[in-house]
């Protein structure tokens, strides 16, 4: 499983009406750990990965046992995903679950539900509320190639028709 994080300091900005910058880095923090608990010890089979441009993150992931691949720069979530597809592939897994760090609960019968899921299906999307994505469970051994768009790249690629 893969989990990209951004630096804490850069995190949940669309909160900066509402937090400080430091209460915004604390909670993209305290949930990044959140997320790294939960997955070790409901899914301790998981091989986490955390792919990050920030050295603060690769020191928390280490020392919660958790991989970590580190980018060269910020280069945002659709580069993540696509680094961490290329990392998975190349290591021969056969499934690869992308979930953001920021996620404020995890329910187990959730993730059982998205893996069951992933035994059907090449691509498994977990929807969130806000209409983003909540995770996403890949079958890499169909998948020749993954591109994940996010964002703004992602109205655009549909409003033109873009491949």
């Amino acid at each position: 499983m893969a989990i990209p994080m951004k630096d804490p300091a850069e995190s949940k900005t669309r909160l900066a009406g509402t937090l400080t910058a430091a209460q915004r880095e604390r909670m993209a923090l305290a949930l990044f750990r959140r997320a790294q608990t939960v997955f070790a010890m409901q899914f301790s089979y998981f091989e986490r990965l955390v792919v990050t441009p920030s050295a603060r993150i690769v020191t928390e992931a280490t020392a919660c046992n958790a991989a970590a691949l580190v980018e060269e720069s910020t280069r945002g979530l659709n580069s993540a995903a696509q680094s961490v597809f290329i990392w998975a592939k190349a290591r021969g897994f056969d499934r690869l679950l992308i979930v953001p760090a920021d996620i404020p609960v995890w329910l187990r019968s959730e993730v059982d539900e998205l893996l069951d899921d992933g035994r059907k299906y090449d691509l498994v999307v977990a929807r969130a509320h806000d209409g983003g994505t909540n995770a996403l469970l890949i079958d890499l051994v169909r998948a020749e190639r993954f591109e994940f768009c996010y964002g703004h790249y992602l109205v655009a690629r549909e409003e033109f028709g873009s491949d």
